[in-house]
């Protein structure tokens, strides 16, 4: 399934906690996002389990804070954004 926002939703998104503009994840970090998750190399910043599938998402501009959409629906839960050790590349 294909998430699309409009240009202009896109460009007001932001990091909840940092204000700091997010970005659509490109299909190549949605594939190495997924192969983390796969492997446990991610971690929620509120404890629990991991998606077990995200569709999109949204990462900030270092790459390492990542908000997932599931069921079609973008959660910017501080609490429950995946958070990597290494930035999406």
């Amino acid at each position: 399934m294909r998430f699309d926002l409009p240009a202009e939703v896109l460009d007001t998104l932001a990091d909840p906690e940092t204000l700091e503009p997010v970005k659509l994840a490109t299909e190549t970090e949605l594939a190495s996002l997924r192969e983390r998750l796969t492997k446990g190399r991610a971690k929620r910043h509120g404890g629990g389990a991991l998606p077990t599938s995200v569709e999109a998402a949204f990462v900030s501009q270092k790459g390492k804070v990542v908000y997932p959409v599931v069921d079609g629906l973008a959660d910017f839960r501080i609490e429950e954004r995946l958070e990597l050790e290494e930035p999406l590349a």
